[in-house]
């Protein structure tokens, strides 16, 4: 798409689960904040979204979205239910075609990111997508908008890793 004043449109998201109390969450508070503070606070065309399977009360969307700015919520859940039933049926008539790594589960999400995620975002005028997962913690703030540099680049796709963490 065009430019537009203030930028590039661009979707912080990530997808979760819903949870039976707020705590349930976990790191996705903490993270959510961090995202507030860091960039939405810094970059006014920058959104969150957090895309959910159907099991994210409406009390639990509006508790967080009274400590982060621009953030909505979007269930995938009627999509997620049919496709995992659609690979557990595949699975099923395939010898070896499901084990606990390789889950349908986690074959959805993968497909969802790859897919289904830009589709919607695209359909609700999203520019870029930034893929956020739960334990993503930005830690300073974003003075630059990668947006803006990615587009006077020509770039497509951007990464950055960073890790501060014993696993992976």
């Amino acid at each position: 798409q065009g430019d537009r004043p203030g930028g590039a449109r661009v979707a912080m998201m990530g997808l979760i689960r819903g949870a039976s109390t707020m705590e349930g969450y976990g790191i996705l508070l903490p993270r959510n904040n961090l995202v507030d503070t860091n960039v939405l606070a810094h970059q006014p065309n920058y959104e969150c979204v957090l895309f959910h399977e159907g099991d994210v009360s409406l009390e639990h969307q509006a508790e967080m979205q009274k400590t982060v700015r621009r953030l909505t919520f979007v269930d995938i859940g009627e999509w997620w239910r049919g496709e995992v039933k659609t690979c557990e049926e595949t699975c099923a008539r395939v010898e070896g075609g499901c084990n606990e790594r390789h889950s349908c589960a986690y074959a959805t999400m993968c497909m969802f990111y790859m897919s289904h995620s830009w589709a919607i975002l695209e359909s609700k005028g999203f520019d870029f997508a930034w893929r956020l997962d739960d334990d993503g913690m930005i830690e300073s703030p974003l003075m630059v908008d990668i947006a803006a540099v990615m587009r006077s680049q020509g770039w497509v796709y951007g990464m950055r890793h960073v890790r501060r963490s014993n696993h992976g």
